[in-house]
């Protein structure tokens, strides 16, 4: 899950970008988006988020935490 909730689609509406926009930007199923805008990776993976995320103009930092290493 993606931490607290996520904004994707709230970003995509922003932009004006519908999902099937996005589908063909992307070249993935209408369903995996639908799963990602509320913060499910499920099998997706961190690939298709990024994929996202650039397709809507974005960029993905990943940062790890270690507690207590």
């Amino acid at each position: 899950m993606l931490s607290h909730r996520s904004r994707l689609r709230e970003i995509r509406e922003e932009q004006g970008v519908t999902q099937r926009e996005l589908v063909e930007r992307m070249d993935i199923t209408q369903p995996i988006i639908s799963a990602l805008e509320p913060g499910d990776l499920g099998r997706s993976g961190l690939a298709t988020l990024k994929s996202y995320v650039e397709a809507l103009g974005g960029t993905v930092e990943v940062t790890a935490i270690y507690c207590g290493a």
